[in-house]
């Protein structure tokens, strides 16, 4: 979980080793220092939890495939 705020929480998909997070376009992209993250930051990054879940799912089966195909 990234945040929590107003009773709602915000999940992230972090790569540690690299600093960065997955997007909704299943893309992943640096994370800026608390300062910098502006709104749409935010939204491409963060999710409730059902669907940060269903993302990662999807990415996982992407990445399979296209390491297949390679």
């Amino acid at each position: 979980m990234k945040s929590y705020k107003d009773g709602v929480a915000k999940w992230a998909i972090v790569d540690t080793a690299s600093n960065k997070v997955l997007n909704s376009n299943l893309e992943w992209e640096p994370e800026p220092p608390l300062k910098q993250r502006d709104e749409s930051f935010l939204i491409r990054t963060r999710f409730d939890f059902e669907s940060a879940v269903a993302l990662y799912k999807q990415y996982k089966m992407f990445a399979v495939e296209t390491s297949e195909a390679v």
